[in-house]
């Protein structure tokens, strides 16, 4: 995906042999990354050492290089460890003696693959930075100061952060918009004079959400692998609450003398404040009564008014208050059902985000009993497998024959 040292290395090419079978899957997968079909499972099977991992791995190479859509995002994933071959789908009133049931070996495979996805995507994220960092004309800081912000990225991202975190880095650096995602495609000379074609896909969305959707993509994947880390326990409360008070008092004044030595004035009070007030008020009202009765009288009963409305606020108190409460907690479960809920959102967040997800199960045959665990790991997640996702599943030959024999039944006969 970088940008080749000199020319010698831009001429380096790989050449390998192909076959139908290559050029099918190639188009499957092609397929799923532009975003025609949803999800797809292949089963790829062989005798051991016949190179059917390093064929799964060409395949989705060529698919690198080839895709103008989304980006493919490969799983490479032990089957032994996520296909136990101690799955089983038996009656729960029935013993099964040393076998598991269902429900947890689904949510053992779940937490894999949950684990993979999470691991995967913030592998691709901190790639897609460095060459963000060298190529990206909206990075706002210098090289250095941006590749210590991807060093601060890949220490959070370990402690999977909350999307606040991500968004304040994304911010720094400038790639809040534009995002990072797609500059994972393959370097090559465009024939604009461009070394890499670096925009956003129409399937991918606006790209002015494009650095948003990474954020959400990695935040929910961060939010599922908490049930990994470990026991996630998760409280949301939701208050209201409305008050209204009103309060009207007027505390009695009180006299106090100073005391400090030299200092023999007392504190007027409120009254004595009035007074000369009340006092002029009266004398104007005796004053003009002198040359109009009737103004004198008007005035004495405004002032008796004030008088009387002054002293109901200086020694009354009155209050009112008013509440409303209403509080609503829940206690968030985090178990199999919510994995198996959230993973199909998980993958359509991820190929939102410009990823395509694909999940090879390698080594399958090296599993006791495989044919038997392939069957009840398709049994519990075949809704997943078939449709949100790509599969690649390597097993060995007798599984195919196996299976093609159980297809050439006569079962009208049996």
């Amino acid at each position: 995906m970088r940008k080749p040292a000199d020319e010698k290395e831009a001429d380096l090419k790989f050449v390998h042999y192909t076959s139908p079978y290559f050029e099918r899957i190639r188009y499957e997968l092609m397929r799923y990354c532009s975003g025609e079909i949803n999800g797809l499972s292949v089963l790829i099977s062989g005798q051991r050492g016949a190179g059917k991992t390093t064929l799964t791995k060409l395949v989705i190479q060529k698919v690198m290089q080839e895709s103008k859509a989304l980006i493919p995002l490969p799983l490479l994933l032990h089957g032994p460890t996520i296909i136990d071959s101690e799955a089983a789908t038996s009656d729960p009133d029935e013993d099964s003696g040393s076998k598991r049931s269902a429900p947890l070996e689904k949510e053992k495979a779940l937490r894999q693959l949950i684990t993979a996805l999470y691991r995967c995507l913030s592998t691709a994220i901190y790639d897609a930075w460095l060459i963000a960092a060298e190529e990206a004309p909206s990075a706002r800081r210098a090289q250095r100061e941006l590749l210590s912000l991807r060093a601060h990225l890949d220490l959070r991202l370990e402690r999977a952060p909350d999307p606040d975190v991500l968004r304040k880095i994304w911010d720094r650096s400038g790639f809040l918009h534009g995002g990072v995602a797609f500059y994972l495609r393959p370097f090559e000379q465009l024939a604009d004079g461009s070394e890499r074609d670096s925009r956003v896909p129409p399937i991918a969305g606006d790209p002015e959400d494009q650095g948003l959707r990474e954020i959400v993509a990695l935040s929910a994947c961060a939010d599922a692998y908490r049930v990994i880390l470990g026991e996630t326990e998760e409280k949301i409360r939701q208050e209201e609450r409305a008050e209204q008070t009103r309060e009207v008092k007027m505390v009695v004044p009180v006299m106090a003398e100073s005391k400090k030595e030299g200092d023999e004035q007392k504190k007027k009070s409120n009254v004595e404040k009035l007074a000369p007030a009340a006092l002029g008020t009266v004398a104007g009202s005796l004053a003009a009564g002198a040359t109009n009765p009737k103004i004198a009288v008007g005035l004495l009963i405004g002032a008796v008014v004030w008088l009387a409305s002054w002293l109901a606020m200086e020694f009354g108190s009155r209050r009112t208050k008013r509440e409303i409460s209403r509080e609503l907690t829940i206690n968030v479960k985090w178990d199999v059902n919510r994995l198996e809920r959230d993973l199909p959102v998980l993958l359509k967040r991820v190929k939102d985000a410009g990823f395509a997800p694909i999940f090879v199960l390698d080594e399958l045959d090296k599993t006791r009993d495989a044919n038997a665990a392939l069957e009840n790991f398709l049994k519990l997640t075949k809704h997943i497998v078939t449709d949100h996702a790509a599969f690649l599943f390597l097993t060995d030959r007798d599984y195919y024959e196996q299976l093609i024999a159980a297809d050439n039944v006569d079962w009208g006969h049996i």
